[in-house]
């Protein structure tokens, strides 16, 4: 049976909105949406928060999460990259006796993500066990319509304007990392010589369960739509 380490970023000191990892979402600490949502999907034998704040620390106790270790500061800058995080939590468990086949990460700013999501995305890393999966949307608007906009609001077409009189049904999609989560072999993660960037494979999410939350307009939107959706269930 497949072994899987999930892990959920939430270091202190976000700064476009202040600590939003534990910020409340529609009644509770958006953290706690994305862990519901992973202990529901049952697919993780170790679920860890990878936190260098002893105060959220707290705060997940209260919930009933224990976390096994803190991140060190040096790890909680900002322009680390995630996958040395990643290694850094899977080489603490690996040395208090844990093994795994897989490893995945997911924003702690995911409120829309659903088990079903999860599911599928295993399924396809299992098909592709050489490969990175990651979670992808499609952009609201043909790149090829793209302007640069100047200090003095002149606009400039950035590919072809042959492609600004064209209908975008013509255009072919294109697709954005999602920022909701991503996940590859421990072998993988591991190797010196596997770059992740050149080894993507697309989990599609629709636009409306894609907010990558980053300022307080991502915010609203992402809590209207989750009201909603949850208005529909109800």
């Amino acid at each position: 049976m497949t072994k899987r380490l999930l892990i959920i970023p939430a270091r202190s000191g976000s700064r476009r909105i202040k600590n939003k990892n534990f910020r409340n979402f529609c009644g509770k600490p958006i953290i706690f949406h994305s862990l519901n949502t992973v202990k529901k999907s049952k697919l993780f034998d170790k679920i860890h928060v990878s936190t260098d704040s002893k105060k959220f620390k707290q705060i997940l106790n209260r919930y009933g999460y224990d976390l096994d270790f803190l991140r060190p500061k040096s790890l909680s800058k900002d322009k680390v990259p995630l996958v040395d995080v990643m290694k850094f939590v899977y080489k603490k468990y690996y040395n208090l006796g844990f093994r795994f086949d897989e490893i995945w990460n997911m924003s702690a700013c995911s409120p829309l993500t659903i088990e079903k999501d999860l599911k599928k995305a295993t399924l396809l890393l299992k098909k592709h066990n050489s490969k990175v999966v990651i979670s992808v949307t499609d952009f609201a608007a043909p790149l090829e319509w793209a302007f640069k906009l100047n200090k003095n609001n002149l606009l400039k077409s950035i590919y072809n304007t042959s492609y600004l009189t064209k209908n975008s049904q013509l255009l072919e999609k294109k697709y954005h990392d999602s920022s909701a989560f991503f996940g590859l072999t421990s072998k993988n993660l591991n190797k010196k010589n596997f770059n992740i960037y050149k080894n993507f494979v697309g989990y599609f999410i629709s636009r409306k369960r894609s907010i990558d939350i980053d300022e307080q307009v991502d915010w609203d939107i992402a809590e209207a739509i989750y009201k909603n959706l949850k208005k529909k269930k109800d």
